[in-house]
């Protein structure tokens, strides 16, 4: 398979500009794919040895071949920082942080000896979860 169409020097910039764990990264993942790259070894092969999903050595190979080794390094997410809730929502996440909720649902106790329950007992999350969302319709 043909070297990606990046010129070698981009590819050396690129690479250099990123941190030291992204290159690692970019490495570590040129490795796994490159026997398929370079000697024919098929990918579903590699990707079970490497305990991969094939789509993701897919995406590295299809990334490879589009960017260099630039391309195997992880990418900062578009929306990072940005609100993915609507201002409605928030507004009604907001108010409910805001209430103070009766500490009784059907004889349940939820003060403080709740929140050590709630960790490790699915049944009582479940319950707590029917409990929030009670409230929050009223």
């Amino acid at each position: 398979m043909s070297h990606p169409s990046k010129p070698a020097e981009a590819v050396a910039v690129s690479l250099s500009n990123l941190p030291e764990e992204a290159r690692s990264r970019a490495l570590a993942r040129f490795q796994i794919i490159r026997p398929f790259l370079e000697d024919g070894v098929p990918l579903a092969q590699l990707a079970r040895e490497q305990g991969i999903v094939l789509r993701t050595a897919r995406r590295w190979v299809d990334r490879y071949r589009r960017e260099g080794l630039t391309g195997l390094a992880r990418k900062e997410r578009g929306d990072k920082d940005k609100r993915k809730l609507t201002p409605a929502l928030q507004q009604l996440i907001e108010g409910l942080a805001l209430r103070r909720p009766s500490l009784d649902f059907h004889g349940r106790d939820f003060g403080p000896s709740a929140d050590a329950r709630l960790h490790g007992n699915p049944l009582f999350q479940r319950v707590f979860l029917d409990w929030l969302l009670a409230v929050s319709m009223t």
